[in-house]
Order: C-alpha cells, then sequence, then structure tokens
C-alpha cells in the first residue's frame, strides 16, 4: 500500500491508497489491502464510499438508492408487482390507473356532451314553453268578445268609414251622407282587436270621432275646416 503508484499493475482503492497487483496464485492474507467498511444506508458515512453515494442535510454521506420505475411505467414479468395490475397484450404489467394509451376517465359533467345535452334540453324546453304560452294567448283572444262603439259628432253630415266584424271577421263599412251625431256598436273578437274609425265632414266646420271598448274611451280626436276628415284608432288591450 502506498499514497503513490510504485509501478505497472499497481491499482487504487476507494480509500485513496495504491496497491500492489495479485498474483495468480492465491495471495496470503497479510497481502490483500484492506477494503473500506460498508456502512448501512440508514446510519451514513462520514466520507463517501465510492460512487453514487450522497451527502445529506446532516452532512452524512448515505449509499446510493437503487432507482424504481415510475408506478405508472409498464413492468415485465411473469408476476404482477403489485395487486390489481394487469397484464397487457404487449406482456407487460401496467397499473389499475393508468392503462396504456387510455387517460383516466372523464366525470360527466366535465364532458363537452353532456353540456350540449344541457342546452339542447333546455332549449327544447324553453321552445315547449314559449309554444304553450303563446297557443293559451291566441285561445283567449278568440274566445273573447269585446264591444265596440264607434261615435262622429259635429253638426251637417259626414262621411264614415269604420271597421266592422262579421262572423269574428274583420272588415270595413261606410255610412255615406250620415247625420250627425252618428254612433255604431259592434261585436268584436279573435284576433283582430284594432279597431279604426274616420270620418269627412260634408257639411259644418268641426267633426270628432271617439272610440270606446267594453265601454272604455281608447281614441278621441278634432278637426276643423271645410271638408274637414278626423280619424281614431284604438286597441281593446
Amino acid at each position: 500500500m502506498s499514497d503513490t503508484s510504485q509501478g505497472p499493475g499497481w491499482w487504487q482503492a476507494s480509500d485513496g491508497k495504491w496497491y500492489a497487483p495479485q498474483p495468480s496464485a492465491t495471495p496470503q492474507a497479510d497481502s490483500v489491502p484492506p477494503q473500506p467498511a460498508t456502512v448501512a444506508p440508514a446510519l451514513g458515512s462520514d466520507t463517501s464510499q465510492g460512487p453514487g453515494w450522497w451527502q445529506a442535510s446532516d452532512g452524512r454521506w448515505y449509499a446510493p438508492q437503487p432507482q424504481q420505475a415510475p408506478a405508472s411505467a409498464p413492468v415485465v414479468g411473469d408476476v404482477p408487482p403489485q395487486p390489481g395490475w394487469w397484464r397487457a397484450t404487449d406482456g407487460n404489467w401496467y397499473p389499475p390507473q393508468a392503462p396504456p394509451g387510455q387517460a383516466p376517465k372523464k366525470p360527466v359533467y366535465k364532458r363537452v356532451w353532456f353540456w350540449l345535452l344541457v342546452i339542447v334540453a333546455l332549449g327544447i324546453g324553453g321552445c315547449v314553453t314559449i309554444l304553450s304560452v303563446a297557443t293559451t294567448a291566441v285561445n283567449k283572444a278568440i274566445t273573447t268578445n269585446h264591444t265596440v262603439v264607434y261615435s262622429v259628432t259635429g253638426s251637417g253630415t259626414a262621411d264614415i268609414t269604420y271597421d266592422s266584424f262579421t262572423n269574428g271577421n274583420s272588415g270595413s263599412a261606410q255610412d255615406n251622407g250620415a247625420v250627425l251625431p252618428w254612433s255604431k256598436t259592434v261585436n268584436g273578437s279573435g284576433i283582430f282587436n284594432v279597431y279604426s274609425l274616420s270620418a269627412q265632414a260634408q257639411t259644418g266646420t268641426s267633426i270628432s270621432c271617439t272610440i270606446t271598448v267594453d265601454g272604455k274611451q281608447v281614441a278621441n280626436h278634432t278637426s276643423t275646416g271645410q271638408y274637414a276628415v278626423v280619424a281614431c284608432s284604438g286597441s281593446a288591450s
């Protein structure tokens, strides 16, 4: 043993010392160089005992730990490394949560198709609700009757045109040369609930029109001058 090489064949041990080459015959006990003591990884050592040893935060050196394959990496062998592992067609063992080429399943509420179904369902439900409300409104309008009173006041005569309702159908009617004051009552029903009245004075210089629906005045206008024209329009709502 020496601090430096003494010639060909000498070799350096992990303790930093140089040792003479071993003869081909069985060496004597006193010619075998001392080997460094093996230190248990859990106890550590004050100095590094070879390649791979590492120094912990307590200042001591510990032996390298054997590397283990990641839990998700396939394992080769005839026996599964842990309970629950399964064997694929490639002969390798895989952990239960990570089959090869297959990602873990997402919860249903995180899938796009789930929210598409929700949107479609809400859309259909909304359409059904709108149709139901519209149908109810139309049925109510069809079955509701309104009493409409047209009135034209002034002096002299006038040519009058007003909305009329026959068998639930809208239309118009005329009363030319009507003597003022004039009034007409009609019964309106169905979805036609807008009523109009117009009049042109033939004699006199002032003329007015009024429309009431179910006793409520919905329109009133006045016009003056020779051959004055007046118009009124209102609805039941």
